[in-house]
């Protein structure tokens, strides 16, 4: 079941992850001065830790510090781009209660005509 989605900015790709605060209660229990570790799977079963904290008692927003920028790095991800996250149902407990799925923005390799350049792949729907 998808809990987040959020289309990236170059804030979120070069710094942290935000998680707004209305999606907060669908992760764990985090105290302000505290922080825990979220483990999440992407599309090849490789578990990310991100180490997550919660921003200002007054309204509350999740942010995926540590570790989020070399997910975001080795995914490649750009401005424009969609992760989503689901609750991931596990039979046997031993994986990431969390799957991360990264939906490529298409506009990212269009070249200035808007066409394709020759030596670009179109993108399509990945999850990682």
């Amino acid at each position: 079941m998808a809990i987040f989605k959020r289309m990236l900015t170059r804030y979120d790709i070069e710094s942290r992850l935000t998680i707004l605060r209305y999606c907060v209660g669908a992760f764990p229990a985090v105290q302000e001065s505290q922080a825990v570790d979220l483990k999440v799977k992407d599309e090849t079963g490789h578990v990310w830790t991100f180490r997550c904290s919660l921003r200002s008692a007054i309204s509350p927003r999740l942010v995926f510090c540590s570790r989020w920028r070399r997910f975001a790095s080795s995914k490649h991800l750009h401005v424009g781009d969609t992760i989503i996250i689901h609750r991931e149902v596990d039979q046997d407990n031993t994986a990431a209660p969390y799957k991360i799925e990264v939906i490529k923005n298409h506009n990212n390799i269009l070249s200035m005509s808007g066409k394709v350049e020759a030596n670009e792949r179109l993108p399509h729907r990945i999850s990682v």
